[in-house]
């Protein structure tokens, strides 16, 4: 996307970026003129994920060790066993093997207290509080004029919080994007035109 001069080319945000499959391709992506932002709460796993960046010496990738939620602060994050499945609630989709606080963040909070004036692609895979990172975000949903969003949404996530996968089209339809699905077999996006009929569990984003 186009962005004024001496501003970066294309910033990123990616939350629950686990051990940085995501964030090692987008810094390819974007470039030197570029920058990344990736979220992972778990040490553990942020430790693999800053070694991943280290060892591929990236030099426009910035980690953060705390969660993305609704508001700042502090939550509880229920570690699993299998790293993937860990989240702020236990989804009964994984071995919880303990219980922490950690410190979170909003992306809009994020976003002014860095003074980033242009988003470009936000990936939120955070096991059913998806929808809280969301409303984390309205402000930059609202300004970002070419913000294109890939998030994971997935009723057997949501079903433990009273989320649900319609309500949150619903949502970001209300807020100006459209929404669409990945055909895996077909490599194409398919546009959701119903909120009830959907197929799969990644979405894109993007406003009309």
């Amino acid at each position: 996307f186009p962005s004024h001069d001496r501003q970066p080319k294309s910033i990123n945000s990616y939350v629950g970026a686990n051990i940085g499959i995501y964030t090692l391709v987008m810094s390819n992506c974007v470039g030197d003129l570029g920058k990344v932002f990736s979220f992972e709460p778990i040490p553990k796993t942020f430790n693999t994920l800053s070694c991943n960046i280290k060892l591929n010496s990236l030099k426009n990738v910035n980690l953060y060790n705390k969660g993305v939620s609704e508001k700042s602060g502090n939550e509880d994050f229920f570690v699993t066993l299998q790293s993937g499945l860990s989240g702020m609630g236990d989804t009964g989709r994984g071995t919880v093997v303990y219980k922490q606080s950690i410190e979170t963040v909003s992306l809009d909070d994020f976003v002014k207290k860095n003074n980033l004036n242009k988003i470009d692609f936000i990936k939120i895979d955070v096991e059913g509080f998806e929808y809280k990172v969301l409303l984390g975000a309205r402000d930059i949903l609202r300004e970002q004029k070419d913000l294109v969003l890939m998030v994971e949404l997935d009723d057997k996530n949501f079903k433990a919080f009273g989320f649900s996968v319609r309500d949150t089209i619903n949502w970001m339809n209300k807020m100006g994007y459209l929404a669409w699905t990945i055909d895996r077999e077909n490599c194409s996006l398919v546009a959701v035109l119903d909120s009830r009929r959907y197929s799969g569990v990644n979405f894109i984003f993007a406003k009309k």
